[in-house]
């Protein structure tokens, strides 16, 4: 997804403002939006992550389903 594309994109942004800071306000201002915009787009990605389908299924529930899914492909073949 681009959310997640972007999170490096915003990181080294926040990386490269942090090396070149001169300590004027308009460096301080440039990092600290760098910054909160990479933790906003991260606290995006997080949720997004967490509302994946899928992800409530514990293990044993998975080999089932795997075994399930390889029972089907066995059978078509």
């Amino acid at each position: 997804s681009a959310l997640f594309s972007s999170l490096l994109i915003k990181l080294i942004a926040v990386v490269q403002l942090t090396k070149e800071a001169n300590g004027t306000p308009q460096s301080r201002q440039a990092l600290l939006a760098a910054t909160n915009d990479f933790r906003t787009s991260l606290a995006s990605a997080k949720e997004y992550a967490t509302l994946l389908p899928g992800g409530e299924l514990v293990v044993e529930e998975q080999d089932d389903i795997i075994q399930m899914l390889e029972t089907i492909k066995t059978a078509k073949q």
